[in-house]
């Protein structure tokens, strides 16, 4: 990105990029839902949905465990 972009560009685009990214966490975390409920894991060759996330998604298991806890939070309590 160029050091010469406006101030209002830069603004538009940082949000842009932050409603992908909700977009995206959003998205992920639905296929972790339905990945988790379906046990689909199994059938993949893994013993369990943090072992999926960490080896076949390529998470660290610092990262594995955030997103599955992110997940199984945001489908318990449907306020988040």
């Amino acid at each position: 990105m160029s050091k010469t972009i406006s101030i209002s560009e830069l603004h538009q685009k940082t949000t842009a990029a932050a409603a992908r990214e909700k977009a995206a966490t959003y998205e992920l975390l639905e296929c972790l839902h339905l990945v988790d409920r379906r046990k689909a894991y199994l059938e993949l060759g893994y013993p369990s949905l943090f072992e999926y996330i960490e080896n076949a998604l390529g998470y660290s298991s610092t990262q594995a465990y955030e997103r599955m806890s992110a997940m199984r939070i945001a489908f318990r309590v449907t306020e988040i």
